[in-house]
C-alpha cells in the first residue's frame, strides 16, 4: 500500500509536520459553519425633528417593488 502525502504537509526536507491539528480544524469548521449572528439588543435610533418610524417588512417589500426598474419601465409605458 502506497502512502500519499497530504497537500497541507511539507513534502521535502526534515520539516514533516501538519499545518493544523485535528482539533484546530474542528474549531475552524465550527466557526465557519455555526451561526455567527450577533443580535443587537441595544439598538440606538438617532433622534431628529420628526419621530423616527421603523418600517415593517411589508412596507419594505412594497417600497422595493415601487422602486424597481421593471415597475418604473411599465409605468412609463402607461403614462
Amino acid at each position: 500500500m502506497t502512502e500519499t502525502i497530504p497537500s497541507n504537509q511539507v513534502e521535502n526536507g526534515a520539516d514533516n509536520r501538519w499545518l493544523f491539528t485535528a482539533q484546530e480544524i474542528d474549531q475552524i469548521a465550527k466557526y465557519l459553519v455555526c451561526n455567527q449572528r450577533r443580535y443587537r439588543e441595544n439598538m440606538i435610533i438617532p433622534r431628529s425633528f420628526a419621530p423616527t418610524v421603523i418600517k415593517s417588512n411589508e412596507e419594505k417589500r412594497v417600497e422595493a417593488i415601487f422602486e424597481s426598474c421593471p415597475f418604473k419601465a411599465v409605468l412609463s409605458l402607461l403614462a
